[in-house]
């Protein structure tokens, strides 16, 4: 985990995770402290609600998704088209969290699952100059940042909401025909 958290919070949340996983967010603290082996009150020092909790892993979720695009834009070994491809193929990381879940925020956590929807929604600057570094180098034909971005957002919209055996397969598949469709 990217953010600095002292060791008995990353505990709390490595363990939210896991029972995120398998119950959603409708796990109990009391699950959640028996687990740990800790009281529920010591859990609320750590952090003030399931709320807070559910939060900051979904949080620094999302930060580690951006520490691995980093990694894709700083890697001169690739082209622009395969940097391209490479963050937009990064999106979740399904072996440690299960995206599938999220959806289930929206009514329980509705501010959790707006944060959601917004960090899917923005930050997309870096990723449309490369897509305008791959249409000035002739990688990809024109298309519009706004055409661009409702693609993705309901590519990766629809894979959140889809069970699949093989998720990461299931994506760079997916992005790879779309890439195809917009080859000059």
């Amino acid at each position: 985990m990217t953010h600095i958290y002292h060791e008995e919070q990353l505990k709390i949340m490595r363990q939210a995770i896991v029972r995120f996983n398998l119950e959603g967010p409708n796990f109990k603290l009391d699950a959640l402290a028996q687990d740990l082996k800790m009281s529920k009150k010591t859990l609320y020092k750590c952090f003030d609600s399931k709320e807070m909790l559910l939060l900051e892993v979904v949080k620094e979720l999302f930060l580690q998704i951006k520490e691995k695009e980093k990694a894709v834009y700083e890697n001169n070994q690739l082209n622009s088209l395969e940097k391209l491809m490479g963050v937009l193929s990064v999106y979740p990381d399904y072996a440690s969290f299960n995206y599938h879940k999220i959806p289930e925020l929206k009514d329980q956590y509705p501010k959790i699952y707006a944060f959601v929807e917004v960090e899917l929604e923005e930050n997309w600057n870096q990723t449309l100059e490369l897509l305008d570094q791959c249409i000035d180098e002739g990688y990809v034909g024109p298309i519009s940042h706004d055409i661009f971005k409702i693609i993705f957002l309901g590519l990766y919209k629809q894979l959140l909401l889809t069970q699949h055996e093989a998720p990461d397969y299931l994506m760079r598949t997916c992005i790879e025909t779309i890439f195809d469709g917009l080859k000059k």
